[in-house]
């Protein structure tokens, strides 16, 4: 039986496709299709890389799998993640992809802590172990390893008393409340994001006047001249802010 493989191949690639670039090349050789241009052939062109002028983060595919693609999105720059690249989206009808029903393949909502958060996997453990121990089910363990016949119906019930201890640890570590939001304190840490660009484009003896002209349309005045001491006091009142928001909330809880 031969199988068909019919990639997509995104990422940043450095120019457009266009022309004689290789992204182009690759289309006109192997019939591929830029998937952006496909669905919005008339859009304006923009920037993908937060220093250049043009669009040179794309996906290419085949026309036929661009055909099941429901939604495609370029995130505005350091929406959720702080790299110089805008974000890719591409929401694919996996009925008409893939002929069946396909599941999530990760759901980070779904999980009650992150396995780096040190304080959350040692409460995770204290409290699986906890429970396990309150259920006897370490020695029932031992008795089943060490008898000499095999007992399904023990091997059934530790099990199911295995999942229970997991989900008492998860709910133990669950999260109750989301952190604070509000629009104020979005514009807040906004502004708090542009002076620490601005003190570190500073350091690094770039040229601000591209920032400046950018936070002048937000209402926020970037001296070009102001002096190191006088940005890492403002960056400390800033900061200073938000903590005091996220104080203020703590106490209405």
């Amino acid at each position: 039986m031969t199988t068909v493989v019919k990639p997509i191949i995104l990422g940043d690639w450095n120019e457009e496709c266009t022309g004689t670039s290789n992204s182009q090349q690759l289309c006109d050789e192997f019939g591929l299709i830029d998937v952006w241009t496909s669905i919005y052939p008339g859009a304006e062109q923009f920037k993908t890389y937060l220093r250049g002028s043009r669009r040179i983060d794309f996906a290419l595919a085949f026309p036929q799998t661009a055909a099941c693609i429901t939604n495609i999105v370029y995130e505005p720059f350091h929406y959720r993640l702080s790299g110089d690249h805008r974000g890719l989206l591409i929401d694919f009808d996996e009925q008409r992809l893939f002929g069946n029903d396909m599941p999530d393949v990760y759901d980070a909502l779904g999980r009650s802590f992150n396995s780096k958060d040190k304080k959350a996997v040692l409460k995770y453990l204290d409290a699986f172990h906890s429970h396990l121990t309150a259920n006897n089910v370490i020695t029932r363990i031992q008795q089943l390893i060490q008898s000499e016949q095999s007992d399904h119906a023990v091997a059934e019930i530790i099990d199911q008393e295995l999942t229970r201890a997991c989900e008492h640890a998860e709910n133990s570590c669950r999260k109750r409340r989301l952190d604070y939001w509000s629009i104020d304190l979005h514009l807040l840490k906004s502004e708090l994001s542009v002076w620490c660009q601005f003190r570190s484009r500073q350091i690094r003896k770039l040229s601000p006047t591209a920032l400046i002209g950018k936070a002048n349309k937000f209402n926020i005045d970037l001296n070009p001249t102001c002096d190191t001491a006088t940005l890492n006091a403002k960056i400390i009142e800033l900061k200073l802010s938000v903590k005091q928001i996220h104080q203020q909330f703590a106490t209405k809880r």
